[in-house]
């Protein structure tokens, strides 16, 4: 009798734990979403938009890059200190465990997988507007150009993903310099077409059509198609409404005032959005060299770069507000 309460408890035990396992196995997780419920609307999808571009925003990287180019060509020298990966570019020894150029590759393929994600995705929707559509694929068509427009002028060669099948394209080989480009005016041409006049929010740290033409314009220089190259810069410099070069007060280099460092200045065509506000910086930033605060180094303008700064017209008019120096302890 005993042993047939024994077993009459235990399976009555049993029951009472496979029903609430199965009631915790049932519970839908509240922060995960599928491929199908971000993309349900357009609202949703211009959510993981914005997260592109502050991916490609946080990249510490960018912030290198005008050092490294300065450095490896004639416009900077080091000072009493740099780092060996920037010093090994100011005496081009580069070679690929040069911890900043791993970096540079690595940042810029992963926005390119999140733009190919979007495509992607949005390419499936059900419920985005056609409009919506449009704008979410030319903004991560521009931004995948604008990724490889870097890597080809960075390593040459590079291998063309586009899309998001990671286990096959993991291995693929690398892609000639003139199909990289084929593939970025392929993009930069549909973008276009896809965009607006307008930026998608307030400030100019979004593409639109204007920002894919000045891409355009200097990816024909880039590869010699001078006609075009001219064609879509003059498009920008005919649009007054929106573009201008800034305004300088004053009568003479000591007392001259500019707008050209503030996020909302008519120059600007496209700007990065940090978490300081965009315009790197906000309004105002005044910081056109800007280096990482983890280097303690010095930075000097080559005596080239000084004398083109010194030639005179406009460019010597702004030589005071746009260099200078300071200390970080």
């Amino acid at each position: 009798m005993k042993n047939l309460i024994y077993r009459i408890a235990f399976l009555l035990m049993l029951t009472v734990v496979s029903t609430s396992c199965k009631k915790i196995l049932e519970v839908k997780p509240e922060f995960i979403r599928t491929t199908e419920q971000v993309y349900a609307n357009d609202k949703s999808a211009d959510s993981v938009v914005v997260g592109m571009y502050a991916q490609w925003a946080s990249n510490s990287n960018l912030f290198d890059i005008p050092v490294a180019g300065g450095l490896s060509s004639d416009e900077l020298k080091p000072g009493a200190s740099l780092d060996d990966d920037f010093l090994n570019r100011y005496n081009n020894r580069l070679d690929p465990v040069n911890s900043s150029t791993k970096i540079y590759w690595s940042d810029y393929y992963s926005v390119i997988y999140t733009a190919n994600s979007i495509i992607e995705g949005v390419a499936t929707s059900n419920g985005m507007t056609t409009s919506g559509k449009q704008k979410a694929i030319g903004e991560a068509l521009f931004m995948r150009a604008f990724c490889y427009f870097y890597l080809v002028n960075f390593f040459g060669d590079v291998p063309l993903v586009t899309s998001t099948a990671y286990k096959e394209t993991k291995n693929f080989p690398r892609t000639p310099v003139a199909k990289v480009y084929a593939q970025i005016l392929e993009d930069l041409l549909k973008a276009e077409r896809y965009l607006g006049d307008q930026y998608p929010t307030a400030g100019r740290v979004r593409a639109n059509k204007w920002v894919v033409k000045a891409l355009l314009s200097r990816v024909y220089l880039y590869t010699g198609d001078w006609k075009n190259a001219s064609l879509k810069a003059s498009e920008i410099i005919e649009n007054r409404n929106q573009y201008s070069l800034g305004v300088m007060e004053g009568t003479s280099a000591d007392d001259a005032e500019m707008d050209i460092f503030h996020s909302d200045n008519k120059e600007s065509i496209f700007q990065m959005w940090n978490e300081i506000g965009y315009g790197i910086g906000g309004k105002p930033w005044v910081m056109v060299l800007m280096l990482p605060l983890r280097m303690k180094v010095a930075i000097v303008l080559s005596m080239l770069l000084k004398t083109a700064i010194n030639a005179g017209g406009i460019i010597s008019m702004r030589k005071p507000a746009v260099t200078g120096s300071t200390n970080i302890d």
